[in-house]
């Protein structure tokens, strides 16, 4: 079977996410990144301000959950006796982080 020559993928024009992404850092680069982290944030609600973004993330937080305790800060009765339960774990070795236990 005859192989196909390689092509050289083009680069991206100055001034695109997508040669930021692959490492330029001319100013031109640099305005278009931040344009698109502006947008997404818009896009995806995070330009809100912190309480309100955190109150709606609480919404889809389950309580009990590491995620509920320790990102959303939430210190009721489940969710303490479930931090409790992790840490003594993680002290004895039956938890830790990274691991499928």
């Amino acid at each position: 079977m005859r192989e196909l020559p390689q092509l050289p993928h083009p680069e991206p024009d100055h001034g695109t996410h997508a040669r930021y992404t692959r490492g330029c850092r001319c100013k031109r680069c640099r305005t278009a990144k931040a344009t698109y982290v502006r947008e997404w944030r818009h896009r995806t609600g995070r330009n809100r301000p912190r309480a309100e973004y955190e109150h709606h993330l609480g919404e889809r937080r389950i309580h009990g959950s590491y995620a509920m305790y320790n990102k959303a800060g939430c210190r009721c009765q489940i969710c303490r006796a479930w931090n409790r339960g992790y840490t003594s774990g993680y002290r004895h070795g039956k938890a830790t982080p990274g691991s499928s236990r």
